[in-house]
């Protein structure tokens, strides 16, 4: 005799409520516990981020406006930083004479020559005495400043 339907006692659902008692399917998601860990972790990422950019962009700034070249001494030269293409405000021939002018007043010698050197990005007046570089010297923001050799 065939059976319409079919009993839990025959299908097994015993079996499938110990299951799902043992091993309960959580709907809810992991991330919820970790929130404050991830924002913490994002606060520390955004600041550290802040700080390297904004020490770049200092150093930069610094680099620009001081005669230098910023790095250390006045005059310490190191690079250009970001050229802006020919710096002086003076032509090569007043920058040659003003680099002739202050290493003459402050080393009593004339027999020298001066010869300016374009870079690029900045330029440079060199002091020759008998053919041989002795001097560099450096024109930016209205200042003259010696640069190592």
């Amino acid at each position: 005799m065939p059976k319409d339907f079919i009993n839990d006692d025959e299908f097994g659902m015993e079996e499938c409520e110990e299951v799902t008692q043992r091993n309960p399917v959580s709907r809810t998601s992991n991330t919820a516990n970790k929130g404050g860990l991830t924002t913490l972790k994002d606060y520390v990422i955004v600041g550290l981020l802040s700080v390297i950019i904004f020490m770049g962009f200092n150093n930069y700034i610094f680099a620009r406006t001081n005669p230098g070249g910023g790095f250390g001494a006045a005059g310490g030269g190191g690079g250009c930083g970001g050229c802006s293409g020919g710096g002086a405000a003076v032509s090569t021939e007043e920058l040659r004479q003003v680099g002739l002018e202050y290493y003459v007043a402050n080393y009593n010698d004339t027999e020298v020559e001066a010869k300016v050197e374009d870079f690029g990005c900045h330029q440079e007046v060199h002091i020759y005495k008998d053919g041989q570089l002795i001097k560099k010297i450096g024109y930016g923001n209205g200042q003259v400043y010696e640069i190592a050799l």
